[in-house]
């Protein structure tokens, strides 16, 4: 039996009935609908965004009007998203009517466009702390001179172990203090804040909406999208949205070149969900 339910600005409205609403089946969800082509003896496959009807019923008045208004928001432009237990990807509620309406009872048809075309499951985070680096990292030279040696970039590890049928996304956070601007190379990507950070500030990177958040020490909420490193786009050397080539089981180098502590979270992509 599947957990499902929506999310939007950080609440949580579910389907399984704890909410006094229930998705039935969800069987539109299941499996996949790519749109396919054939050219040179080989199928093209393009993952677009597409249609689903999803059948809800309610207990009492109060959990229809609840989706109701969650469905209104999503067509303002606030993102929405929708769980299937461990996957999840954004949608719009773009059509919403009634099938039944009883007193105590209700049943709608709801008409939800998926908007990223794949369903997204996050991996186990990393976390890579400062001082985890190996003791030699930063050595004093030898002699009584006014310098030591530099430091050198650590490395560390990002291993895959679920499944994806795309590239992996990478979420990734930095946590300050940074008193350079932080940056890490995995498979031959520069991945670069160009800024520093105070004790208490973090940046989280979103790839999936493509934000950078800055949350400072006090609570409040920047966006510091400007600061991300992109080069000349992607697959050019210095892209932060950069995702990696999905390899089941294996083990990406992190050349890690910064003072503050990063998590990344690899975000797998399936074109299918059960």
């Amino acid at each position: 039996m599947n957990t499902v339910w929506i999310e939007q600005a950080g609440k949580r409205l579910s389907l399984d009935g704890d909410d006094g609403l229930y998705s039935q089946e969800t069987l539109d969800v299941r499996g996949y609908a790519p749109d396919t082509g054939v050219q040179a003896r080989s199928v093209l496959v393009s993952t677009p965004s597409r249609q689903v009807e999803v059948d809800v019923a309610a207990i009492g008045e109060r959990p229809m009007l609840d989706l109701l208004r969650v469905g209104q928001a999503s067509l303002s432009g606030i993102t929405t998203t929708l769980h299937v237990d461990d996957h999840y990807q954004r949608v719009a509620v773009v059509k919403f009517t009634a099938d039944e309406v009883r007193p105590r009872y209700s049943r709608a048809k709801l008409v939800l466009q998926l908007l990223d075309g794949v369903w997204l499951r996050d991996g186990d985070t990393v976390t890579m702390r400062t001082g985890d680096q190996a003791a030699d990292v930063q050595l004093d030279h030898p002699y009584d001179l006014p310098y030591d040696y530099g430091r050198t970039a650590a490395q560390r590890f990002l291993r895959l172990t679920g499944s994806s049928s795309a590239d992996v996304l990478l979420r990734i956070r930095l946590i300050g203090p940074a008193a350079s601007a932080p940056s890490m190379t995995i498979n031959g990507n520069v991945y670069r804040y160009n800024a520093t950070l105070a004790a208490g500030e973090s940046v989280l990177v979103d790839p999936v909406d493509r934000t950078a958040v800055k949350t400072d020490a006090n609570g409040g909420s920047h966006d510091v999208f400007a600061e991300l490193e992109r080069g000349d786009g992607l697959d050019r050397g210095e892209y932060f949205f950069q995702p990696i080539p999905f390899v089941a089981d294996r083990s990406y180098p992190v050349v890690f070149d910064a003072d503050c502590d990063v998590e990344i979270t690899p975000i797998y992509r399936e074109v299918g969900l059960w």
